[in-house]
């Protein structure tokens, strides 16, 4: 199943997840849900069959290049190898008629989601202060660094 958008994508449906019921996928789906619930967003999930490794195929790794990770041997082995994880959740967003964003990781897809389509800032954060606590929590807890360690070579 190669999913992508195209001219035939419905218009009412301009986010797809492509998930697993893993509690990374899970936690997006929940937001999505809540989103819909208050505002009517309107999104299509393709769940993904990690049994037959559908996240490893070529279309996918192409959305998501953080599940393609660098390995590297020993000197003795003195060789390097490219691992694919083909790591999910991924969110697809057409932002407009041409122009498709992905989103990998689910904190910064959580992250998109609230900042793009939560219009009332329902789950969000209000005050410089909130905002300020947000940055310095993502930064600490190791967001930036931690979920994208299998693309970094200095971890």
């Amino acid at each position: 199943m190669e999913v992508h958008y195209s001219a035939d994508t419905p218009p009412q449906y301009p986010l797809q997840l492509l998930t697993e019921n893993t509690p990374n996928g899970k936690k997006v789906q929940i937001l999505l849900e809540e989103l819909y619930d208050i505002y009517g967003l309107s999104w299509t999930t393709h769940l993904i069959d990690l049994e037959t490794d559908e996240q490893k195929k070529r279309w996918f790794l192409h959305l998501n290049p953080n599940g393609i990770s660098k390995v590297s041997f020993t000197a003795s082995q003195a060789r390097t190898a490219w691992h694919h994880l083909g790591r999910i959740p991924v969110l697809l967003d057409v932002v407009e008629a041409d122009t498709v964003v992905s989103i990998i990781e689910s904190s910064a897809i959580l992250i998109y989601l609230q900042e793009n389509y939560d219009e009332c800032n329902v789950f969000g954060f209000d005050s410089a202060h909130e905002k300020s606590a947000r940055r310095y929590s993502d930064c600490s807890s190791g967001i930036l660094l931690l979920q994208c360690k299998d693309t970094l070579d200095i971890l």
